[in-house]
């Protein structure tokens, strides 16, 4: 990830599952994007979690330590702090930060491109 730039687009994680359908298969799907992005050449400049999307960054996330690795990289990682609190995570947050919907739309209106996922 060394090669890795910070690109002028956001993703929107907003679910903890990637499509609509089975949610067994869509967290698999969710992880394994996830997963692969870093080895992209362009990361985004920031990823915004909101509603499940937020179960990203608890510490037992499977996606943990990638997004660990992204916001080291570069990225920016916001959670809607009315959805922790909603779910009773506070405590288990493990990566980015708690924030609202203020600093998260202003993220997505400061991006070149927001791109749901």
């Amino acid at each position: 990830m060394s090669d890795t730039k910070i690109g002028n687009y956001v993703l929107q994680l907003g679910s903890d599952t990637l499509g609509r359908g089975d949610d067994v298969l869509g967290k698999r799907l969710a992880i394994s994007f996830l997963t692969l992005l870093p080895e992209s050449e362009v990361l985004p400049k920031a990823i915004l979690m909101f509603n499940r999307g937020v179960f990203h960054a608890v510490q037992d996330s499977e996606t943990l330590e990638v997004l660990k690795e992204m916001e080291s990289a570069g990225t920016t990682i916001l959670i809607c702090g009315t959805c922790v609190d909603y779910f009773g995570i506070a405590d288990k947050i493990g990566v980015g930060k708690v924030s609202n919907m203020v600093e998260i739309t202003k993220s997505m209106l400061e991006a070149g491109k927001v791109i749901p996922v």
